[in-house]
This record gives C-alpha cells, sequence and structure tokens, in this order.
C-alpha cells in the first residue's frame, strides 16, 4: 500500500497493552493510526481530522459531559461514542474490539451503528481483515 492508498483509523481504547503493540502492527500492515485512551479527546479528534474507519473499545471511562451511571459506569461508553461519531458522519464504519459479549450490550451496540464486533482478545490478522474490510 502507498502512502496515497493508506487508510486511516481512529483507534480509541484504554487498555495500555493494545495501545502499545496494537498501532505499530497495524501501520506495517498500510494503516495511518490514530490513538487516544480518552473519549472525549477522541471525539474532538474524529471531529478535526478525517478517518476511513475507527476501532473502538466499548467498556471506558466516560467523558465528563456522559452520564456513567446511565452508561453503566463505563461499561457501555464506546456506544455514546459511537452514537455521537455517527451523529457527525453518519457514514463512517466503526468496528468495536470488546470483551462484551452480553446479547442486549451487543444489540445496542448495533443499534448505534456498530457494523462489525470483535471480541478480546483477537486475532491479529483477524483486525487487519475486518479494518480493511470496514475501510473499504
Amino acid at each position: 500500500m502507498s502512502n496515497v492508498e493508506r487508510k486511516r483509523v481512529l483507534f480509541i481504547e484504554d487498555e495500555e497493552e493494545l495501545v502499545r503493540d496494537l498501532p505499530p502492527i497495524l501501520e506495517s500492515k498500510g494503516f495511518e493510526v490514530t490513538v487516544t485512551t480518552d473519549v472525549a479527546e477522541a471525539l474532538k479528534i474524529f471531529a478535526e481530522l478525517d478517518f476511513d474507519v475507527v476501532l473502538i473499545d466499548i467498556a471506558m471511562p466516560p467523558a465528563s459531559d456522559m452520564n456513567a451511571k446511565a452508561l453503566g459506569y463505563g461499561r457501555e461508553t464506546g456506544i455514546e461514542v459511537a452514537r455521537r461519531l455517527r451523529d457527525m458522519r453518519p457514514d463512517i464504519p466503526i468496528v468495536a474490539l470488546t470483551v462484551i459479549r452480553d446479547e442486549q450490550i451487543v444489540s445496542r451496540m448495533r443499534k448505534a451503528g456498530i457494523r462489525y464486533i470483535l471480541h478480546k482478545p483477537q486475532e491479529l490478522q483477524c483486525i487487519v481483515e475486518t479494518l480493511e474490510k470496514a475501510a473499504r
């Protein structure tokens, strides 16, 4: 993939190991990755820059303007972030990378516009293939 063809990924994740290890691997596969561990910062970055796909964790600390109780004290923060991203850009493909398997929460993810749901731990090749498919 040349620089012109590189797909831009916004990676929103609070797990330090993934934040450290996944972006260099994705970049070696031809993605341009912007990483943030803070959901308020993620929303600001998304509003300012253009991305081809978003890779988001679901269980993260909520932003100060989010109702923590309504979000299960962070268990569903990524769903609210996805809603806000889709309000800004309805066409953006969103991929969730999460430990959550609860069917009710998964249903809320889909209703929020999350197209792909990958469960942690996930094989790297599956993450790469899903991001490639989503970004097309």
